[in-house]
């Protein structure tokens, strides 16, 4: 199967010109051909190539601790409503984590690299603002999605 390497580099060049910053190159794990991770204020994030499958790979602890009835509720929701990746509640430290999975079978374009790690942020930030609006203002898992939702269409 094709190794992503060379084009997920072209990526992270162009986040570098942009964004002025670029994640930090890790030694990848057995059976990876390479791994990348960054940190923000409240998340950790990788992205790495294993076998056939290319993952991008985010972990936050924001809510993680709240009724658990109702994350699970969020999480429900949101991997409903979306096609892409699956949230998931980790246990030991509590994190909420999302996992995108793509198959490398040829070589993904710039184009298509660039637009699988900006939905996979579009839908962390997803979860960080229905969150917010689920524990911090007491609005429903179902109402807060959509909220956020139009807030993140307004600003794009």
């Amino acid at each position: 199967m094709a190794n992503q390497y060379p084009q997920v580099l072209k990526v992270f060049e162009h986040l570098k010109k942009t964004a002025g910053g670029t994640p930090a190159e890790l030694k990848p794990n057995e059976g990876e051909k390479f791994r990348f991770g960054w940190r923000t204020k409240d998340a950790l994030y990788e992205l790495f190539q294993l076998g056939d499958c290319l993952y991008f790979c985010g972990a936050t602890e924001k809510h993680s601790g709240e009724d658990e009835k109702k994350v699970l509720e969020l999480l429900n929701w949101l991997n409903g409503w979306s096609h892409y990746g699956t949230f998931t509640l980790c246990y030991g430290p509590k994190k909420v984590s999302l996992e995108q999975t793509h198959f490398a079978y040829s070589d993904y374009k710039f184009e298509e690299l660039f637009s699988f790690l900006d939905q996979f942020m579009k839908r962390m930030t997803l979860y960080y603002l229905s969150s917010d609006m689920v524990f911090e203002e007491n609005i429903s898992f179902e109402e807060a999605v959509d909220k956020a939702n139009l807030q993140m269409k307004r600003k794009s």
